[in-house]
């Protein structure tokens, strides 16, 4: 797990985009929800940076990092991160 982790650190390519959001469902159906969450957070930024924030694509992550703090019982980010989705869909 740290090797591959050490390797994406090192990709900056915007093809590999979907391995860390696969990665992090990988984590969550593994509980490993720290390493979801980190993986969550880089896909979500890679796909900001290569399409936009109301792209479903990226969408999709927020929603799944919104599930995963639900998850967690962060409430509060929850929440947050499923208003975004929405005031960005609501954007289109």
């Amino acid at each position: 797990q740290l090797h591959i982790t050490e390797k994406l650190d090192e990709i900056e390519d915007e093809d590999c985009n979907g391995a860390f959001h696969n990665l992090g469902l990988l984590y969550v159906d593994q509980s490993k929800l720290i390493e979801a969450e980190k993986m969550y957070q880089r896909a979500l930024n890679e796909k900001k940076k290569a399409l936009n924030s109301k792209h479903i694509s990226t969408l999709d992550i927020v929603n799944n990092l919104s599930n995963l703090y639900k998850n967690q019982n962060k409430l509060i980010e929850a929440k947050k991160m499923y208003q975004r989705a929405l005031n960005e869909k609501k954007k289109e």
